[in-house]
């Protein structure tokens, strides 16, 4: 429930001489546990005529005596136990004049209604009886109105704890002095209702708001303050502003009553009027026949501050002559009031006021300023507020939340506790790779087409998933800037907006799902790759094949799919038992060639995945046959003999030799691979004439190869001749590679075509290869030379 809040801002005459009343408010909220705050704020004349005759000064406020015992009891007219407040309500003085005679002062305490009342009327009066009244406490002595003598005081209002609603709050001065010859006056009489309820204003004649009668040991009064203080006076209900025909009027004081109703569109209230709530207004005015008609103007002021807990808060008040005392009503001791500044040669007065709030103090609170005589006077609207947060990352509730595996389906969202506003400046929401440190992705907050602000909810900015520029398997920090989200502070003083506030930073660790895998189906003729675009990063559907050029095609936004027979596509069968069948390929990459249109490269494949299917259940064989030409077979017989070697050696040294059971020797693309070449009968001479290199798979009748040297001249730019001291043998080197499209072995033969020469032999091979530049004309070979290939297993 709301809170209710009570303000007395009483007048108030002694009990002894009955001339100290002047007038008063008061204002109520309900706490959360069902009970009703109250604080009043009365003023009472300073000294009685008769307080020296018995001594005692009750209402003398000074700096020895701040606190007083006050006068009057609050009742509730409708409770069994009427006794709201069980004493007479004290006062802490806040304000005080010795020359004008007056002390303020305030209160509050704590009811608590009797159990299921939720509905009263609450009655400030002298007596604790509801329908009693004397007039042993009156406005002060020989008012022009009402009768002049025998006013007793009541205040009324009512409380309902049904609506959730605040009473209106008022903060008019007690007294106010006009001019009889500066004409008449209209004046604005100053309210606010915490609700932003509608406040209308009427003069005090309802029955229960005025005392019928006052009685003391003389006799009774019928005399009371109710309805209308003078003939022709008016109030404008719903602007709140009354007027007197001042010009009209007696010098002395009046007594003015007015009550305060707040109004809800829609919600009607239990009073006559349809008000939710109602507060009482009383308060003097002092007309005086002669004086200055000037207008005291205190120079413009702020008239609303906001301020948070803790904060040290000061204001220094203006007003344009140095010969005017400035009068400043604390509303609480708490408050601070400077002394009083004149500058004669600037022709100005001023006072600070400062105050300090505690957590307590949140809520609106004025400070009401004037001259002495109250002719001129003003109000300063406090509003202690928590501290502004900026809006803050609630990072469970955002997607992906810390240590979240994203997925490639749903949109980013980073939800704030508060709706905000998009910055005018760039600012970030960024992803970084916590492995490299490098960003992945980044958005511009200020960009409305990277980043959306939900209609639906506010307090959200949408992205789209960078899923696409992350890697499967790693780990992410979500960064978002300070500043990506800004909120609008309220600030009711302005009415409107204040400052922007912005975000502050914040970061959150997130992760991507492990690698996904490739997958084979297994039918009874086929088999079926599943191949994840994550797991090749990349690599386009027609540069990923099996062993025999078939390749993959696209399956669908994370998947490309590769089908083959068993017989088809280099599929290898294998009968480990019978019965049992493993079917078994590779799907590879196609790197790039080391030149355009060789068919071997040096870069290094990022795929490679062995497929197996196994099918039990029957044999396997192969059904061929061999054609018949219907012819007997001619045979032929012949012999050779070996005339070169070609071997490997383990480094640039030549010390090492790789034997026949090293090899195929596995080796790293472009390490370098040191040859010997060398003539079986050491009397020869021995130059290289080609070297080619092809998969030992492959058909040799047209199969792929590579040539590096051709006609004695290297075509491999890693190509090198080694340094040796024999005519008989030839070394070079040259750096790894690999068939771009190789087959279930990844064995690769080097073959040689070597010319071994007579070394007198100046017309030989040898001589010649020797001899040319590599621009020359093709080498002829010599009558006596001998052209030997060889070839050796270098990888696998």
């Amino acid at each position: 429930m709301n809170s209710l809040r009570l303000l007395l801002m009483a007048l108030v005459v002694a009990f002894v001489s009955a001339e100290h009343y002047r007038g008063g408010t008061f204002s109520w909220k309900a706490t959360k546990d069902g009970k009703v705050d109250i604080q009043w704020r009365l003023s009472w004349a300073r000294e009685r005529k008769d307080d020296k005759k018995y001594g005692t000064y009750p209402f003398k406020c000074s700096e020895s005596k701040l606190r007083l015992d006050g006068e009057g009891y609050l009742i509730c007219m409708e409770c069994t136990n009427h006794i709201v407040y069980p004493e007479s309500l004290y006062l802490n003085c806040t304000n005080w004049d010795a020359k004008e005679n007056w002390i303020t002062g305030v209160g509050r305490f704590i009811y608590t209604p009797e159990e299921g009342r939720r509905h009263f009327t609450l009655s400030y009066q002298l007596s604790n009886r509801r329908g009693e009244f004397n007039y042993g406490s009156q406005w002060i002595y020989n008012m022009k109105n009402y009768g002049t003598a025998g006013l007793a005081w009541r205040m009324v209002t009512t409380v309902d704890l049904n609506i959730t609603n605040n009473s209106p709050i008022t903060t008019h001065p007690a007294m106010i002095t006009f001019i009889k010859e500066c004409g008449n006056v209209s004046v604005q009489i100053p309210v606010t209702d915490p609700d932003n309820d509608d406040v209308k204003c009427r003069w005090t004649n309802k029955d229960n708001e005025c005392p019928k009668q006052a009685c003391n040991y003389k006799g009774c009064s019928n005399h009371r303050v109710c309805g209308d203080p003078f003939p022709g006076a008016t109030v404008d209900e719903n602007e709140c502003r009354y007027f007197f025909p001042v010009s009209q009027m007696e010098p002395g004081w009046y007594a003015v009553p007015i009550t305060l109703e707040d109004h809800r569109r829609g919600v009607p209230g239990r009073l006559e009027s349809g008000a939710l709530s109602k507060i009482p207004l009383q308060f003097l005015i002092k007309v005086e026949s002669e004086g200055e008609c000037r207008n005291i103007n205190f120079e413009n002021y702020t008239q609303c501050h906001t301020i948070t807990p803790g904060q040290d808060w000061s204001y220094e008040l203006k007003v344009n002559s140095a010969d005017v005392q400035i009068i400043i009503e604390r509303p609480s001791v708490d408050f601070k009031v400077g002394p009083l500044n004149k500058n004669k040669k600037k022709n100005y007065s001023s006072k600070v006021v400062s105050w300090t709030p505690k957590v307590s103090d949140i809520g609106k609170h004025f400070v009401l300023f004037h001259d002495s005589f109250f002719r001129n006077y003003g109000n300063l609207t406090i509003l202690v507020r928590k501290k502004t947060t900026p809006p803050g990352v609630l990072l469970m509730e955002s997607y992906p939340s810390p240590n979240t595996e994203v997925t490639p389906d749903r949109k980013w969202k980073i939800k704030f506790d508060k709706a905000v506003i998009r910055p005018i400046k760039p600012a970030f929401i960024t992803v970084i790779d916590l492995k490299t440190e490098k960003v992945a992705a980044k958005y511009d907050v200020s960009d409305k087409m990277q980043v959306k602000i939900s209609e639906k909810y506010p307090n959200t900015l949408v992205i789209d998933s960078p899923y696409d520029n992350l890697k499967a398997g790693s780990k992410y920090m979500l960064k978002v800037d300070a500043g990506v989200a800004t909120k609008i502070c309220d600030n009711p003083c302005a009415g409107g907006e204040c400052a922007l506030v912005n975000s502050i930073e914040a970061s959150w660790p997130i992760k991507t799902p492990p690698m996904p895998e490739p997958t084979v189906e297994c039918g009874p003729s086929s088999l079926t790759v599943y191949v994840p675009l994550a797991y090749v990063e990349g690599v386009p559907a027609n540069a990923l094949r099996f062993i025999d050029s078939c390749y993959a095609e696209p399956y669908n936004s994370t998947h490309y799919k590769m089908t083959t027979g068993f017989e088809e596509c280099g599929t290898i069968a294998e009968e480990p038992t019978p019965g049992r069948l493993i079917f078994k390929n590779i799907v590879s990459d196609v790197p790039k060639a080391i030149a355009e249109g060789l068919p071997v490269t040096r870069t290094q494949r990022t795929v490679k995945i062995n497929v197996t299917c196994e099918v039990k259940g029957i044999s396997y064989y192969d059904v061929s046959f061999t054609p018949s030409d219907a012819m007997e077979a001619f045979a032929v017989e012949g012999k050779s003999r070996l005339n070169t070697l070609l071997k490997l050696y383990e480094d640039i040294t030549y010390s090492r030799e790789y034997r026949k059971e090293d090899l195929p020797k596995s080796v790293k693309l472009k390490r370098r691979l040191f040859f010997g070449l060398e003539a079986v009968d050491k009397a020869k001479a021995l130059q290289i004439i080609s070297c080619t290199a092809i998969p030992r798979r492959t058909p040799r009748c047209k199969g792929e190869r590579y040539t590096f040297i051709e006609d004695g001249c290297p075509v491999d730019s890693t190509f090198r001749f080694e340094q040796t001291n024999s005519g008989y043998e030839k070394r070079f080197s040259i750096k790894a590679f690999s068939f771009l499209f190789y087959r279930s072995t990844e064995e690769v033969l080097v073959k040689c075509k070597a010319a071994i020469c007579n070394p007198d032999d100046m017309s030989s091979l040898c001589t010649q290869v020797l001899t040319k530049q590599c621009s020359d004309a093709i080498l002829r070979a010599g009558v006596n030379d001998v052209i030997a290939d060889v070839t050796l297993p270098v990888s696998g």
